[in-house]
């Protein structure tokens, strides 16, 4: 609920500043409207690769936690039957491929991040060489405009970068989730 309305609020706010923008200039504007594709194909395709390592590193940590008590709890019948090697072996596999997959999750997460940062300092940087243009050729009348323009950036992508970092955040969540119901339905 709180995620919804947040996020409704960011989205207002975006919206608001990027109709002032294409108010002051609609070729300024669309320059910043462009990088909003950016943000949600990142989203989508990043935010499933998330939740899909989330998902696995809570099932290794289960099969690990099982292990681990199925060994404690049965410790004198492994002992008995010369088992602490094969049971050491398993546990440490299943530790390996948690680690693998937390590192994979923490790639991800950075190409994620960096990929919303690359995208925003594009969109700043666009924006100065198009208004610049403007400006030169006289289409913008006044530099001014374009300083307004630059100021009204952070109003646009700064909400979308907040959306973005919460998507993150749910699609995180939302691995953890599908592995918890998982369990509770077995």
């Amino acid at each position: 609920q709180q995620i919804f309305s947040g996020g409704v609020f960011l989205l207002l706010i975006s919206l608001m500043a990027a109709i002032t923008a294409l108010l002051k200039s609609w070729m300024v504007g669309l320059v910043i409207l462009l990088i909003v594709p950016v943000f949600v194909v990142v989203n989508r395709v990043l935010g499933k690769r998330i939740a899909q390592r989330s998902y696995e590193i809570s099932e290794l940590a289960g099969q690990s936690a099982a292990i681990l008590q199925e060994t404690l709890s049965a410790q004198q019948v492994v002992k008995a039957f010369g088992l602490e090697r094969r049971v050491m072996s398993s546990y440490l596999g299943r530790l390996t491929a948690m680690v693998r997959a937390a590192i994979s999750l923490m790639l991800t997460g950075h190409l994620y991040e960096g990929t919303i940062t690359f995208a925003t300092t594009l969109a700043e940087l666009l924006v100065l060489i198009v208004g610049s243009l403007l400006v030169i050729n006289g289409t913008i009348a006044e530099p001014g405009t374009l300083v307004t323009l630059f100021l009204l950036l952070p109003s646009i992508i700064g909400p979308l970068k907040q959306l973005a970092d919460m998507g993150e955040v749910v699609q995180t969540a939302s691995g953890s989730m599908q592995r918890a119901t998982q369990i509770l339905d077995e």
